[in-house]
This record gives structure tokens, C-alpha cells and sequence, in this order.
């Protein structure tokens, strides 16, 4: 299982950003091997940026997103390639990671 988290910063602990298309950084969480990456997303001033951020989840295979917030557009998106779309709480992705694996975090 791949989760993934928009941040504002390449930091595990970092804040969770407020709008996951606009999110400057992804964290990256792989499951089965605690491997951790960060995805820059580099079309933040393109338009229709939900599809093109959930294509980037997608080619990097992602399976979970934990998010603030998700537009229209994204979710339909997101709910096309199979990405399963969590609640984000306040804290930081590392807290939402923990709230997610012990089932604390609500399906949007």
C-alpha cells in the first residue's frame, strides 16, 4: 500500500497543505518497505490541476491519499484510478500517517 500526503515541505513531520492539487510537495509512504519519497509537484499555476496532480499519484502508485481538502474535479479523478481518499486531521503528515494505520482517519 502507497499512501500519499500533500505537504508544504520535503519533511515527513511537515504540515499537511490545505489544497491537495496546489500542494507544493507529496510525501510518499510505501507500506511494505517504510520507504519514504517526496514528489515536487511542478504545475501549480496550470489549470485543472486535480486531474494532473491525481495522473502524478497515479504514475507513482499511489493506493491511499489523506488530504484536507479535494475538489470536484480531483475526486472524480482520484475516484477513477482506484485512490482511496481519507480525511486529513490538523497535524503534521507523520500524524495523519499514525491516525490512518490505526483507522482514525474518515473516507471522504
Amino acid at each position: 500500500m502507497r499512501i500519499a500526503i500533500p505537504v508544504e515541505e520535503k519533511r515527513k513531520d511537515a504540515s499537511i497543505s490545505d489544497r491537495f492539487a496546489r500542494a507544493p510537495f507529496f510525501v510518499i509512504y510505501d507500506e511494505s518497505t517504510g520507504e519514504i519519497e517526496y514528489y515536487e509537484n511542478t504545475d501549480l499555476d496550470a489549470h485543472g490541476m486535480g486531474p494532473k496532480t491525481t495522473r502524478l499519484l497515479a504514475d507513482n502508485k499511489v493506493n491511499v491519499l489523506i488530504t484536507k481538502d479535494v475538489g470536484a474535479n480531483a475526486l472524480t479523478a482520484l475516484q477513477g484510478v482506484g485512490i482511496e481518499i481519507y480525511q486529513a486531521i490538523s497535524g503534521s503528515a507523520k500524524e495523519n500517517l499514525n491516525a490512518w494505520k490505526e483507522s482514525k482517519l474518515n473516507k471522504f
